[in-house]
């Protein structure tokens, strides 16, 4: 049986999954096996797409099974058009699980760079371009798909953007560009109804951790989230978003590193759009 044809096979896929990943497997090499589980990715099965497919490529990128020459050319399909970029633009359309699960396979690369510095600066910066792009131009915000598992491009894109958001090649202006990106996922007409406000206040949280910007920097960036006061249902959508998002946010901060001088600017954000304050039926002044 020829490689393309044996990892539809799920007892292959499931007895590779159970083994413990000494290469060469059955004659396969990892790099083999990673590159021939891509098309996968496509695949409206969730078991084969997910639990198998991209569960093997993640193992095998992140225990470092590949050579740097072999993650590079694995993240260039990754990024490609016939990948990540493959039916952007669509809504509704099974090209979203491509896309989603590419999104990925960039974001388990850049994790493993952070750590073995295999790639250049330039690179780095080149991957989290692209990733960038990606956040602003995808329009499938769909969480669960009925009878074809997880599409989550928020999500995925989340851990993306956290991945390459504290890799030691980037500057505060890269961050800043990500901080940008998450506003943008936030503040939108899809509803954000599978967790995603939480993975999107991941990788803010880290930052704020890991002190990669100013204060003032982040307050810049809380303004961001004035969401005009109409009675749209999709102004409602975006006020939601915003209100479990920035709650995640805040909660996260609270918990991990106690007294923090931007949770007062959290709160004071949660506190204008909360609708017993923007309808005065509290006055704002309270305390």
């Amino acid at each position: 049986m020829n490689l393309p044809t044996l990892v539809q096979d799920k007892s292959f896929l499931k007895n590779t999954m159970d083994s413990d990943f000494n290469f060469p497997h059955n004659g396969i090499s990892a790099a083999q096996l990673a590159f021939s589980l891509m098309p996968n990715l496509k695949s409206t099965d969730a078991v084969l797409r997910d639990e198998l497919s991209f569960s093997i490529l993640e193992k095998i990128i992140m225990e470092g099974l590949l050579s740097s020459i072999e993650v590079d050319e694995l993240l260039d399909l990754a990024m490609s058009d016939d990948y990540l970029f493959s039916g952007i633009g669509e809504v509704n359309t099974d090209s979203v699980f491509t896309r989603s699960f590419a999104i990925l396979v960039v974001a388990a690369g850049v994790e493993v760079d952070t750590e073995q510095q295999m790639f250049s600066s330039d690179r780095i910066h080149q991957i989290t371009s692209v990733v960038l792009d990606y956040a602003n131009r995808e329009q499938d915000g769909r969480g669960f798909v009925e009878g074809k598992g997880w599409a989550h491009s928020v999500a995925h894109t989340a851990d993306a953007l956290d991945s390459c958001s504290h890799h030691p090649a980037l500057s505060e202006e890269d961050r800043k560009a990500i901080l940008d990106a998450i506003a943008h996922l936030v503040i939108r007409s899809a509803s954000l109804a599978h967790n995603e406000d939480d993975r999107l206040a991941f990788p803010v949280f880290r930052m704020i951790q890991s002190e990669n910007f100013s204060y003032h920097t982040l307050r810049e960036w809380l303004s961001k989230f004035d969401i005009e006061n109409t009675s749209s249902h999709e102004s409602l959508i975006q006020l939601t978003n915003v209100q479990h998002f920035l709650r995640s946010l805040y909660f996260l901060v609270y918990w991990e590193l106690g007294e923090h001088p931007f949770l007062a600017d959290m709160s004071s954000q949660l506190k204008k759009l909360s609708i017993y304050y923007r309808y005065g039926v509290l006055p704002l002044s309270a305390t």
